[in-house]
């Protein structure tokens, strides 16, 4: 009986590991094939929590990254991006379309270099769970897919390699007639295990289909089936086979064969939700991904493949790869070598176009490698659509032709300098202006070709504010034959995506301007000193008509009218000498070179040329303050300070202080506490010649065209019955990009 127990044994043991074999290979081959297409997908393929908590990561991600899959699973996404703006912009991007491709952004590596990465993401349902999965590819240097498929990580191992077996008869009722010594593994000894009836070691749920199947036993109908097992030590899942006992033609009894299948059954749950994890990628990931066995026949293709080669997935598995759609001959020609060379072992990136079942003309990316399952040979073939990015390099190349054809052209010199003003490029005219061939210039430093000795300092301030953005400046530089030429400079810094690329600087031949400025300086000199002589001629002798008119006057005192008219002599005369003043000053705009003038001092001795202000209250608060102009600053405060004292009436005080304005801005003020400016006469306020009577209305039209000398602006703000109160507003550089204005603690 014992013999026959074993040799039964032995046969039910023998069927039971081939049918499991069969059912293992099948599982493990399924959960191999996307395991290992996640594994080594030749794209890095990150799997997040919606907080960002990365859930797993490829081998390729984690290549790109630097960082091992524990130290991924440590930190969150958000820290891999160098602009988390970037991650915001792809998150918004997810929760309105459910997913985004070809999102240029910038990561950051473990040991702190950063790089262009092209990602796609689309949110998968796992488990009930949410979750991110992204495709990472290095953008500024594309690797080549190697390593595609290795040696499959062997994470789920035989699942009964070590398996515990446990044999025992019972009689036809479930009494318990014998038990092998495995029993005693549970934690039952032998002689408290016999005897008991089999339904006393599985709970009450089983007893009805375990009655019925020994009903069928006692009938001599082997049976099979899964049933837990209530033990000593815990719960376990067992699974079982029965075979009837004969004695002769007569059943006496059952052989039962148990396994523990606990860890089996963890594994196969955990093995389905696996295979789902990367079916789910499989379907969702952002490119087209086709399984292709070694005779060229696609076994499996995703929603992505089917979306970019339309019709449906029935209608591309089982065909061959060259006839999923339209290829031309040459790319037709391409793909079977590649497929070739795959099949060889080798890795490959092509470039081919297809039209596809709707006959739309599409610009694939297609990449490939061999990898093995169990003893099956395939090929994972992932396609890009890269119409848009070959629709913006055909839009980037037609632009570079445009700006070589607008730089070849141009009719003024340029040079496209690097980062550190290494030329790279010169046009026809910087060699026709300074005499140096493409060939002569090209990786010369611009400075030390072009720029005069004396000037190096000058070049030096120029680069750094060409750095800040444009720049321009009138100079000089040098041509090769040692000549200097006029020449104003204008350049403009170079980024792309944000990185300094380098610099356009244009030269404009100033000669002709420059001659003309000297003429036209020579010939107002000319002026200058004729109107200085005129004007000197003319008071000596309109000192003759004062001085004669006064002993006129003196000698006819009683002759009402003829007093009437000296007088109106007298104010004739001092009218002309207002003029002569006025022509003066007005000569004198833009004649001097500007200089940083103190406010404070500007003010004060415009103030102290007035003796009657003794009974005003000058509150000076321009401290600290220096601005870019000239002597004619002074005389315009002396022309407010003037006409406050002609029309401000009963004024006890006036005020001279400065505050910052918007857009980096200064106001310099001046106000007095008078009667103000009523609102008819603000509009004509600074027009020439306009006055109410007691002056010659050049005053504020003299200071106005001042202000436009320096590049300010004034006006009259005051409220009428308050108060004059003119305000001059001053940028804080002018065209040239000096600065105009500057206080003390800023310098």
């Amino acid at each position: 009986m014992v013999e026959y127990a074993s040799e039964l044994s032995a046969r039910v043991e023998a069927e039971d590991v081939l049918d499991t074999k069969v059912a293992r290979r099948a599982l493990r081959e399924s959960e191999q094939r996307y395991r290992h297409l996640f594994r080594q997908f030749p794209i890095g393929v990150s799997i997040t929590m919606s907080d960002g908590k990365i859930v797993d990561a490829n081998k390729t991600l984690q290549t790109i990254l630097g960082y091992s899959e524990e130290e991924l699973k440590k930190i969150n996404v958000r820290d891999l991006y160098e602009k988390p703006e970037q991650r915001r912009l792809l998150i918004k991007g997810l929760k309105r379309h459910g997913s985004m491709s070809d999102l240029l952004v910038r990561l950051k590596r473990k040991d702190g270099s950063t790089f262009d990465a092209l990602i796609s993401s689309s949110l998968v349902h796992v488990g009930g769970k949410s979750l991110l999965q992204t495709t990472v590819q290095d953008f500024t240097e594309r690797k080549k897919i190697e390593d595609m498929l290795k040696e499959s990580e062997e994470k789920y191992r035989n699942l009964f390699e070590n398996a515990q077996d446990t044999i025992y008869t019972h009689d036809l009722k479930g009494k318990i007639t014998t038990a092998n010594k495995r029993v005693e593994e549970y934690g039952w000894r032998r002689d408290q295990f016999i005897g008991k009836n089999i339904l006393d070691f599985v709970p009450r749920k089983y007893w009805p289909k375990l009655t019925k199947q020994l009903l069928n036993m006692t009938r001599g109908e082997p049976v099979e089936g899964e049933v837990e097992v209530i033990t000593p030590i815990g719960k376990m899942t067992a699974e079982y086979k029965t075979s009837p006992i004969k004695h002769g033609e007569r059943i006496i009894g059952v052989q039962t064969i148990i396994r523990d299948i606990t860890e089996r059954k963890k594994e196969e749950e955990a093995t389905i939700e696996s295979e789902e994890k990367f079916r789910s990628i499989f379907e969702g990931v952002a490119e087209g991904i086709v399984y292709v066995d070694k005779f060229g026949k696609i076994l499996d293709a995703n929603k992505k493949a089917v979306e970019i080669f339309g019709g449906c997935k029935e209608e591309i598995v089982g065909k061959r790869f060259t006839k999923i759609g339209i290829f031309t001959l040459k790319d037709t020609l391409a793909l079977m070598r590649n497929f070739s060379e795959i099949l060889r072992g080798k890795k490959t990136i092509l470039n081919v176009e297809i039209r596809n079942k709707s006959l739309q003309v599409i610009s694939l990316e297609c990449s490939a490698s061999l990898f093995k399952t169990g003893d099956r040979t395939m090929i994972a073939a992932v396609f890009r659509d890269v119409s848009e990015r070959k629709k913006m390099e055909e839009a980037l190349r037609q632009s570079e032709e445009k700006f070589k054809s607008l730089f070849e052209r141009s009719p003024e010199a340029m040079a496209h300098v690097g980062p550190k003003f290494e030329i790279l490029e010169i046009n026809p005219r910087f060699t026709e202006l300074f005499g140096y061939t493409p060939e002569e210039a090209m990786g010369k430093n611009l400075d030390s070709l072009i720029v005069p000795y004396d000037k190096t300092r000058e070049a030096e301030d120029l680069g750094k504010k060409a750095f800040q953005g444009y720049i321009y400046h009138e100079t000089v530089r040098r041509t090769n034959k040692g000549s200097l030429v006029p020449v104003s400079v204008s350049a403009a810094p170079i980024a792309v995506k944000g990185v300094l690329a380098g610099y356009v600087a244009v030269y404009k031949d100033i000669s002709h301007m420059k001659k003309a400025e000297e003429a036209l300086s020579i010939m107002n000199e000319k002026l200058r000193v004729i109107g200085s002589l005129t004007r000197h001629d003319a008071r000596n002798r309109l000192t003759l008509v004062t001085t004669s008119t006064y002993l006129a006057k003196e000698c006819l005192q009683g002759n009402e009218e003829v007093q009437g008219y000296l007088e109106k002599i007298g104010t004739a005369v001092h009218d002309v000498l207002d003029i002569f003043d006025f022509a003066k000053m007005y000569e004198m705009l833009g004649a001097e070179t500007p200089t940083y003038i103190d406010v404070e001092k500007t003010v004060s001795d415009a103030a102290s040329l007035f003796p009657s202000l003794k009974t005003v209250k000058v509150i000076n608060q321009c401290r600290g303050l220096v601005v870019l102009a000239d002597s004619l600053l002074r005389q315009a405060f002396y022309n407010l300070i003037d006409d406050s004292l002609k029309y401000a009436q009963s004024f006890t005080q006036i005020k001279a202080y400065y505050e910052r304005a918007d857009n980096d801005h200064l106001k310099l003020i001046y106000e007095d506490n008078g009667i103000g400016i009523s609102l008819d006469k603000k509009p004509k306020l600074f027009q020439q010649g306009y006055t109410t009577g007691k002056g010659s209305g050049l005053g504020l039209y003299l200071i106005q065209k001042t202000m436009e000398i320096y590049g300010w602006t004034i006006q009259e703000t005051g409220e009428p019955g308050k108060g004059a109160r003119f305000v001059i507003e001053i940028p804080k550089h002018n065209k040239e990009g000096k600065e105009l204005y500057r206080i003390s603690e800023e310098i």
